[in-house]
């Protein structure tokens, strides 16, 4: 029993520790984790929507796949935007991020949009039906437009880092 009290501390040590140290961690690092977070799904996305616009019959398994993989992206685009939304008032007003906040939240409703479709479509992706294929060219049109909006809000996302980075370096020379 006294062994097991010691891994509860432990792990309870441990779990407390990593909070502790995020709160130390610099403006900039958290905006550049939250930035890489988001921009290093960029092939996965890609390789993706290439999946559903080349191949004409997709299993359950890819399906499953894919809404796995978005929902990570959605998870890490919902993170960037509340970490956006809570900034103090004094880095609101330096940084201005509004057009990043409406652009995440548009990323966020096509997400979510592409993760409904697809879990539709993984029930009868193997049946040969209308609704299964009027699903599949929904998906093949809905990508697209997600890949541009993910290319649009990592580009905005990096302007508001450099701008960060010009913002902290004018700062750093004072």
């Amino acid at each position: 029993m006294i062994a097991y009290v010691d891994e509860v501390r432990t792990l309870t040590t441990t779990y407390q520790q990593p909070q502790l140290l995020r709160r130390s961690i610099p403006f900039r690092e958290q905006m550049s984790r939250k930035y890489w977070g988001v921009a290093s799904k960029r092939r996965t996305l890609s390789n993706t929507a290439t999946c559903f616009r080349i191949q004409a019959a997709m299993l359950p398994l890819q399906c499953q796949a894919a809404i796995e993989q978005l929902d990570d992206l959605r998870r890490r685009v919902c993170q960037m935007e509340a970490f956006l939304d809570t900034l103090d008032p004094a880095a609101t007003q330096r940084l201005r991020p509004y057009g990043c906040l409406c652009i995440l939240s548009h990323l966020d409703y096509l997400l979510a949009e592409a993760i409904v479709t697809i879990a539709m479509f993984a029930p009868i992706c193997q049946s040969v039906t209308v609704q299964r294929v009027e699903l599949h060219l929904h998906i093949r049109v809905l990508f697209p437009r997600l890949l541009t909006t993910f290319e649009d809000t990592v580009s905005q996302l990096a302007a508001l880092m450099s701008m960060e980075r010009q913002e902290g370096d004018a700062h750093d020379d004072l």
